[in-house]
């Protein structure tokens, strides 16, 4: 035992020590208190869930069957978007507009924004989105919109017509 004893230091000892007295009084009652606020959060965290959800459920439900067009400002296809393919939508599409992080205040952001965040084929806007039967489906325009730029506005709009279900 003594031979260990020459090997160290008492500044290496002491820094042993220090280090041993921080984690039991201090890391470990920092940890111990955290664990008991997230275990007594908890039952309030998933009820604030359960109703986010409903209310989810809810909107889905009053927006069934409906068709959004939504589009942010980049403004590479914002003139485009808004001179050429928004007044030849059909007027059953509603168009949603994003500015930075803001949603047009026509629907709930944060039920809008939920939806958005969980596309499946996000790729980036402009995007399409529908409800049917209370589930949401979408598609990206990102790829044709960039290559149809310069090209004819009416392939865009077949394409928007025809993951709606209707005829151009």
């Amino acid at each position: 035992m003594k031979r260990i004893w020459k090997f160290i230091s008492e500044g290496d000892l002491l820094l042993v020590i220090s280090t041993c007295l921080f984690v039991i009084f201090v890391l470990f009652p920092i940890s111990v208190g955290i664990f008991i606020i997230e275990i007594v959060n908890y039952p309030f965290e998933r009820k604030k869930r359960k109703e986010f959800q409903k209310e989810l459920n809810q909107f889905l439900t009053e927006n069934d069957n409906k068709n959004f067009f939504i589009y942010n400002n980049k403004e590479i296809l914002l003139d485009l978007i808004q001179k050429e393919i928004i007044p030849k939508l059909d007027e059953g599409i509603d168009v949603v507009f994003i500015e930075g992080r803001k949603i047009n205040e026509r629907y709930k952001s944060k039920y809008m924004s939920h939806l958005m965040y969980n596309f499946k084929n996000y790729k980036k806007f402009p995007h399409l989105m529908k409800i049917r039967n209370c589930k949401v489906e979408d598609k990206s325009l990102n790829d044709n919109s960039y290559n149809i730029i310069n090209k004819d506005v009416d392939e865009v709009l077949k394409e928007v017509n025809s993951f709606f279900g209707k005829k151009f």
